[in-house]
């Protein structure tokens, strides 16, 4: 049975929690424009600088999103233990080991995004993002064991 590396948390991250995130800031700021608008004494219309206000912030969020969430990626080690199973939920590839050329994690970002580097594409791209466990690490700066496991399968298998 393939072994996980990605977060069980990925499927929120990825899909859910951009549309509820930024579902939920552009309600909030238009109430908030709207009780402003209310409470000066002027039509509950939000002024135009305001309105512009909300389309840049809804951009910005939306390409955090983009960046940050979208290409995030299910990483599972194969039965074989040669391979790895890279899925983003509706379809999966095998990439075998010796494609990887390095491995790179982002430790200042929250999710702590783990970025496979391959020498070819097997499909799914030259760069795979995923989103190891969520652990408790007071240690932010040291790198997940993931990061480890997969630079060693890297260099115990033959380059493809």
């Amino acid at each position: 049975m393939p072994r996980s590396l990605s977060s069980a948390w990925t499927f929120v991250y990825k899909f859910l929690l951009p549309v509820v995130f930024t579902g939920a800031f552009a309600i909030g700021l238009r109430s908030a424009l709207d009780a402003r608008g209310a409470y000066s004494g002027s039509p509950s219309a939000a002024p135009p600088n305001d309105l512009l206000l909300l389309g840049v912030v809804m951009i910005l969020s939306i390409a955090a999103s983009v960046v940050f969430c979208a290409p995030l990626k299910r990483v599972r080690v194969g039965d074989d233990g040669e391979s790895l199973l890279v899925s983003n939920y509706f379809q999966e590839w095998k990439v075998p080991a010796g494609l990887i050329t390095s491995v790179t994690q982002n430790r200042w970002l929250k999710l702590r995004p783990i970025t496979i580097h391959l020498r070819i594409d097997p499909g799914c791209g030259t760069r795979v993002m995923f989103m190891p466990p969520l652990r408790i690490n007071f240690l932010f700066w040291r790198e997940d064991p993931e990061v480890e496991e997969l630079r060693t399968l890297a260099s115990t298998h033959v380059p493809v």
